[in-house]
């Protein structure tokens, strides 16, 4: 063989070497271990789960996606996580583009492990913090801007409920959870964080607001009577919502979310709720009631004043010892409750709420030890509720009402803020004799001093 021959076989040796070394380095792309063992063949686990992700997208709701999108390893250096990635992908229902998610088992053959499918895929708008890897070198294409598939245009001013969580303000309590509020005699409200956007919905119900309009959505929760104020009531709650100019009545505010389309930027709604001539408003934006309306309900104190504030005397007029001369005997029990809205009183002034002091008494008035007086009459005057130094008069008087059977009731308007008060005043007791009786006065009557009482209201968390 000549030299001639012996170099140019050296060559196409050399030549054929390249050749299979290149076509072995574009099928298998660098070694990838999985859970320290050596990943058998990933260019066709990569086809596997490229056909299975295609099905799935098949057979699915509604998707977005580039001729790009496909599906990836996560890799740190040459080891694989347990998840591969398929995407970008913008879903029916998913407020973001993200990714499809797919577990991963392995099955050891030899000294190498076979990777498969271990789930079914799922959606995650999640930020990949991992790179991708494909053997067959392809990358994703970063230019790519996916838009979620078109949904049906809902109608302004429509509520809609969604899914979502309850409110986090329901899960604080006293001050922190009153801000979240909006409380009438009928219900309570408690709202959270308002979310502003374009759609509402998950795959089976997703809607689009109209076109100038925005989508306002807020998790909320409704309890009947919920209030520690509560008792029977004879009406109902109104609710709407107010954005702008547009005041949008709805039947009621049940969640876990509900959502709403407004015209606008959807900025500055408010919810009203009326009850009997008195509108309360939440600001969904400021989470924050506006005004001091009903402001009684938003104290962190309980309705009932202290148990160890409840008084009791037994007054006496005249001879009450003896019984030989005129004489009466006003033996009493007191209590207090505070409420912003009482049934045939109405509403308390804004800032301020209702103080009920209810007297139950016997009383007994006499000329004689043997004489009998009937058809007596027990009257409350001058009667001043004292907080900080300031006294608030009596505002009206309900003979045999309230909350004790048998018992009267004076009221008054004190700031909803007081969590003591002194209450004082004149008790007048009077009756006529018996039509049987002949001894002793026609008529009796008794002056009383009510003596000064204080009575103090604990944290609602102190229950």
């Amino acid at each position: 063989m000549t030299a001639k021959q012996r170099l140019s076989k050296t060559i196409g040796i050399v030549s054929v070497l390249l050749v299979l070394t290149g076509l072995l380095a574009g099928c298998s792309g660098k070694t990838l271990k999985f859970n320290g063992t050596e990943v058998d063949k990933p260019d066709d686990v990569v086809k596997l789960i490229d056909n299975q992700w295609a099905q799935y997208v098949a057979s699915g709701a509604k998707v977005s996606k580039a001729d790009s999108s496909r599906c990836y390893f996560q890799t740190n250096d040459d080891v694989v996580n347990d998840s591969m990635l398929c995407g970008p992908i913008a879903r029916l229902g998913q407020d973001q583009v993200g990714w499809d998610q797919v577990k991963l088992k392995g099955d050891l053959y030899g000294e190498k492990i076979t990777l498969t499918a271990a789930s079914d895929f799922s959606f995650s708008a999640l930020k990949v913090e991992s790179a991708l890897y494909r053997p067959d070198g392809k990358t994703v294409d970063e230019s790519v801007q996916l838009t979620e598939p078109d949904a049906p245009e809902a109608e302004l001013g429509k509520l809609k409920i969604v899914a979502g969580a309850v409110p986090t303000a329901s899960a604080t309590s006293g001050a922190d959870a009153l801000k979240h509020q909006l409380t009438t005699p009928s219900s309570t409200l408690t709202f959270g964080e308002v979310k502003i956007s374009d759609r509402v919905g998950g795959a089976d119900d997703r809607v689009k607001a109209p076109a100038g309009s925005k989508f306002v959505s807020f998790p909320v929760t409704q309890q009947g009577n919920s209030s520690p104020f509560s008792s029977d009531v004879k009406k109902t709650t109104s609710f709407y919502i107010v954005s702008g100019t547009n005041r949008y009545e709805v039947a009621d505010l049940k969640g876990p979310t509900v959502a709403i389309a407004v015209p606008g930027d959807g900025k500055g709604t408010m919810i009203e709720a009326s009850y009997d001539g008195l509108s309360q408003t939440y600001d969904l934006d400021k989470a924050a009631r506006v005004g001091e309306k009903a402001a009684g309900y938003y104290v962190d104190l309980q309705a009932d004043a202290k148990k160890d504030d409840a008084h009791g005397a037994k007054l006496l007029w005249g001879d009450a010892q003896n019984k030989k001369a005129p004489f009466g005997i006003f033996d009493y029990n007191s209590d207090a409750d505070r409420a912003p809205y009482i049934e045939g009183q109405g509403w308390a002034a804004d800032g301020m709420i209702w103080l009920g002091v209810s007297i139950s008494a016997s009383s007994q008035l006499g000329a004689e030890e043997f004489s009998s007086y009937s058809n007596g009459k027990t009257d409350y005057k001058n009667f001043v509720a004292t907080v900080e130094g300031k006294n608030y008069q009596a505002s009206k008087v309900e003979k045999a009402t309230g909350l004790f059977s048998g018992a009267d009731q004076i009221y008054f308007q004190i700031p909803a803020a007081a969590n003591a008060v002194q209450i004082k005043g004149t008790i007048e007791d009077s009756a006529s004799r018996s039509s049987y009786s002949t001894k002793g006065p026609l008529s009796l009557k008794a002056t009383y001093s009510y003596p000064s009482t204080t009575f103090s209201f604990a944290p609602q968390s102190a229950k």
